[in-house]
């Protein structure tokens, strides 16, 4: 932690300096980095107002320490990154109100110097005249529930790049199941695909794990299966098998959690003694917006 400058001018609420009007006179300024964190007090509630603290855990308890030891009532920070996030839990945890705001708002507001340690006094300044709007940041139980459905989204999107990479491998191999399938991970698909991994590469072998359900005649199904059935490019269709086969599975526990969750956020418009396992997950999003967000509203 390093002391920085020292600077004491007694300001109160409302007021008016060059037209504009101090409404958070007991505020806090930080400009969030990845290694260090600059805080700078409004200058009445502390002699040496700017301080530079370490990311670490421990750092950032100091720094609500200090802010509680000046009196801070509200504290603003840039997002920047994920950074952010870790202070900004505590301090709500201490019990600061906490305003994050757009990076480029501040940045675009005329006369800033750039600097870290000039970042923070310039947050902080702007702050304390109502200069900065917040961003609206979900309560934990939310960001928890956006957390997993994130990662669901980012997983079924490795998923799809595996299926990609094995469609071009049989088409390396002119194996061309894309022809005959509409999509080469169903039962069919899936069949084949472990069979030619296992060794089995004679087409009329294969066309025989051809369901009755699939359009393409057996004829054309079978040109489909006549391909180079190259020892390596096999052994990287086993891989990319394997990587989705893993995603998948990672995916149906994500949903398990993402229900768990979402059957675990408090809804004040519930009455105490309704179990909301009972609830489908239509009632579940009505229960949380207040509307059905599935319904069709005609207009004329």
């Amino acid at each position: 932690m390093e002391i920085l400058q020292k600077t004491r001018k007694p300001v109160k609420k409302n007021r008016v300096f060059n037209g504009l009007t101090v409404t958070n006179p007991n505020s806090a300024g930080v400009d969030i980095g990845s290694r260090y964190h600059w805080v700078a007090v409004a200058p009445h509630l502390m002699p040496y107002n700017v301080r530079k603290f370490s990311t670490f855990t421990v750092d950032l308890h100091e720094i609500c320490k200090w802010l509680k030891e000046c009196k801070v009532e509200s504290v603003c920070m840039e997002s920047t990154g994920v950074y952010w996030i870790p202070l900004y839990d505590l301090l709500e945890e201490y019990g600061f109100v906490v305003f994050l705001c757009n990076a480029n708002q501040a940045k675009n507001l005329p006369g800033r110097q750039k600097t870290d340690y000039l970042d923070c006094v310039w947050m902080q300044k702007l702050h304390s005249y109502g200069l900065l709007n917040n961003s609206f940041i979900p309560k934990l139980a939310i960001r928890d529930f956006r957390n997993l459905m994130r990662y669901r989204e980012k997983l079924t999107q490795d998923k799809s790049r595996y299926v990609l990479r094995m469609q071009k491998l049989l088409t390396q191999m002119n194996v061309l199941l894309h022809k005959v399938l509409s999509d080469i991970t169903g039962k069919t698909g899936m069949s084949i695909i472990k069979a030619i991994i296992a060794g089995n590469t004679e087409p009329e072998q294969l066309l025989k794990l051809k369901v009755y359900k699939i359009k393409a005649s057996d004829e054309t199904f079978l040109k489909a299966l006549q391909g180079n059935y190259d020892t390596s490019l096999i052994k990287l269709l086993n891989f990319e098998l394997k990587q989705y086969e893993a995603s998948v599975s990672l995916i149906s526990e994500v949903d398990k959690e993402i229900n768990f969750t979402l059957r675990n956020i408090p809804i004040a418009d519930l009455n105490d003694n309704t179990e909301l396992s009972k609830l489908s997950e239509k009632d579940l999003l009505i229960a949380y917006t207040g509307v059905d967000l599935t319904a069709e509203h005609l207009t004329s």
